[in-house]
């Protein structure tokens, strides 16, 4: 079983599934710059840390493959990020029980009932939302470079839910690690707003102007998989192990957005 974790026991063995994008991007430097070994394990051929991190390529539904690369490995961390969304016109506590609307939903929430029947004493499950970061394509971002090539945009405004920005979420997971709880818990950025409220707060903080945001219903982007309502996540408890709060999403997204790193 893994070792306990503690400012007495670093450095630790980590191992990151995914580790390319995101929250896992964020976490990996963190976990780096706090002098610990971390390995990616991921189905890509991108490594953004070079010679800094080990990395084992499978694709993780793929058992036999994970297994092979695994073998005779031992870690004391094992992080698998992932993200589920209730449906409830209210923050959903951290014992609600989730709705999985897709797929990949189910495969997550299935991957966490695991661990948690598998190892109870050792594993914590963080469900998040809506997350943007340095790096990688994300809505913000999507929102700039459109900015960029038109001078109209239409934006969903039917979807609410918190954005929440690794820049936030990977010193929270950080310290889930190193408390003595374990289960679940909600990491989001403060308050809750649509699509559309990020569109233009995204455009006015980043000085954009000349570009008009129109609000406009989800059937007018149709997706493979459905998207929640409201997706807003009660963070209590995560509040109450840190002391505080994440960031509200707006001064989140500012700080984001005043990063050089993006």
């Amino acid at each position: 079983p893994p070792r306990s974790v503690g400012p007495e026991r670093d450095p630790l063995k980590i191992l990151v599934h995914g580790g390319t994008r995101f929250i896992g991007r964020a976490l990996v430097g963190r976990l780096l710059a706090g002098g610990h070994e971390v390995t990616l394990l991921h189905s890509g051929h991108h490594n953004p840390f070079g010679d800094t991190v080990e990395r084992l390529v499978a694709d993780r539904n793929d058992h036999d493959a994970v297994g092979r690369v695994l073998r005779g490995r031992r870690f004391d961390v094992v992080f698998e990020p992932a993200s589920l969304h209730p449906v409830r016109p209210r923050p959903a506590p951290e014992g609600a029980r989730p709705w999985p609307l897709g797929a990949a939903g189910g495969t997550r929430l299935a991957g966490g009932q695991a661990a948690m029947a598998a190892h109870p004493p050792g594993t914590r499950i963080v469900r998040t939302q809506w997350l943007y970061g340095p790096r990688g394509n994300h809505f913000p971002g999507t929102m700039l470079r459109l900015a960029a090539e038109r001078d109209e945009l239409r934006v969903v405004q039917d979807q609410r839910g918190s954005p929440t920005s690794t820049l936030e979420l990977a010193p929270a997971l950080w310290d889930v690690l190193r408390a003595p709880l374990v289960g679940t818990f909600h990491g989001a950025c403060e308050g809750e707003a649509s699509w559309f409220d990020v569109a233009c707060a995204t455009l006015e903080y980043a000085g954009v102007e000349g570009v008009r945001v129109l609000p406009c219903n989800s059937d007018a982007f149709p997706r493979p998989a459905p998207r929640p309502a409201y997706s807003v996540l009660d963070c209590g408890r995560l509040a109450a192990l840190r002391g505080r709060p994440l960031a509200h999403w707006q001064d989140a997204l500012k700080t984001y957005l005043g990063n050089e790193d993006q």
